[in-house]
């Protein structure tokens, strides 16, 4: 076992004993990553740190139930993608994961390119902007798992966890939802973008 696992379990059996400030520990390494996450489901700033607020105070309450052979961070984002969801369901929005006119990167000056392959912000503005138009035409399914691996950063392991579906399958999914980008990236000449996905 890791010094990261040990130190993640030290932590669970402290908020188990009661320990606040222990949980605040716990969540602090996953907490940006899984505000974007709710930010880029929601896309309103305000109604994005109140999902996550009430998406931690659902994971503290049911810790007791979290197995730690699971990956802590895994069991946060499923628990707030599905807060973000029932939100949006509340509001009677639809349920997108990504909004073509909002790049929830932006605001902290991360590309999903590398500076090498794009020289000028605007040609990153309109390669940004082509490639969420092409991934929101693809089927849901392959949509999920291109956003799960390459915005969210999830690895193969990890989706297959939130997904509760097989290693296989996730990478089975991945692999056609690459195959499909391929085809339509190639079709349209988009070359500059194919190396993002390792296509």
């Amino acid at each position: 076992m890791t010094n990261i696992n040990q130190n993640q379990d030290q932590l669970i059996d402290n908020v188990l004993k009661g320990s606040q400030s222990d949980f605040i520990e716990l969540i602090k390494p996953y907490y940006e990553r899984l505000y974007f996450k709710a930010y880029s489901i929601i896309k309103d700033k305000n109604e994005a740190k109140d999902v996550l607020q009430d998406a931690f105070i659902s994971a503290y309450l049911a810790l007791p139930k979290f197995k730690k052979e699971s990956n802590i961070y895994t069991w946060l984002y499923r628990i707030v993608v599905n807060k973000a969801l029932d939100h949006l369901k509340s509001k009677k929005r639809e349920a997108n994961y990504i909004n073509p006119e909002v790049n929830p990167y932006a605001e902290k000056e991360i590309s999903i390119f590398s500076a090498e392959k794009i020289q000028q912000q605007q040609e990153q503005s309109e390669l940004y902007e082509y490639l969420i138009y092409i991934i929101n035409k693809l089927e849901y399914k392959y949509k999920e798992m291109i956003i799960m691996r390459y915005f969210d950063g999830l690895t193969y392991e990890e989706i297959a966890e939130v997904k509760a579906i097989r290693l296989g399958t996730v990478k089975s999914r991945l692999h056609k939802a690459k195959e499909l980008l391929k085809k339509e990236l190639l079709k349209e000449g988009k070359f500059n973008v194919m190396d993002f996905f390792d296509l």
